[in-house]
């Protein structure tokens, strides 16, 4: 004996296979349209980057005519690692900087009678002068002679620089030499340098 069954297992409806057709559209579509946007967006982008390439090219081909000789990058390159150096030192040396204001002006008060300044400098701790001292502020000079008193006088100058109201809070260690006698419009002068450390 053989059993037929003559009612089908599953019966899906009409509207149910429209449904399903319309979500698979919509889904196909969706992914279609996300592909050709980042399409899109990647060659815009790949477009942007080229024109701006080709104004970069130009500014620096125009730059070359109206400035010519100008360093290549390279060049560049070399000339900035050869000062690096000499940047590392200023930047060292600006919290170690020293007020000279205060300084020209207590130079200038301190200054006796009878002697002049000819020339003030200031000289790093590797450079030596004229007679072999180190360096720090150099103070060259002439007195009147007037016999020994011009001496004195270039004497007590070194003297009081360090116990000045003004200087003593910048100067200390302070020494002096004679550089000779010479006559200046018939009048005998007595040449000087003072060297002193800046603190």
């Amino acid at each position: 004996m053989y059993d037929i069954n003559l009612i089908r297992d599953q019966v899906v409806p009409e509207r149910h296979k429209r449904v399903m057709f319309s979500v698979v559209s919509l889904t196909v579509l969706v992914f279609a349209l996300t592909g050709l946007s980042v399409l899109f967006f990647s060659v815009a982008n790949t477009r942007v980057i080229d024109v701006y390439a080709k104004e970069l090219r130009h500014l620096e081909d125009d730059l070359a005519l109206l400035y010519p000789g100008n360093p290549s990058r390279e060049e560049l390159s070399i000339i900035f690692s050869r000062i690096e150096p000499q940047l590392k030192e200023i930047s060292s040396g600006v919290g170690k900087r020293v007020e000279m204001t205060g300084i020209w002006h207590g130079l200038a008060d301190a200054v006796p009678v009878s002697v002049w300044l000819t020339s003030v400098s200031l000289r790093g701790p590797d450079e030596r002068t004229a007679k072999g001292k180190d360096g720090g502020m150099v103070l060259q000079g002439m007195a009147l002679a007037e016999g020994r008193r011009g001496s004195a006088l270039i004497r007590e100058f070194a003297r009081d620089m360090e116990s000045h109201e003004v200087l003593a809070r910048h100067v200390s260690d302070t020494k002096y030499v004679e550089t000779g006698m010479s006559e200046i419009n018939g009048t005998d002068v007595i040449g000087f340098e003072i060297v002193c450390k800046l603190r």
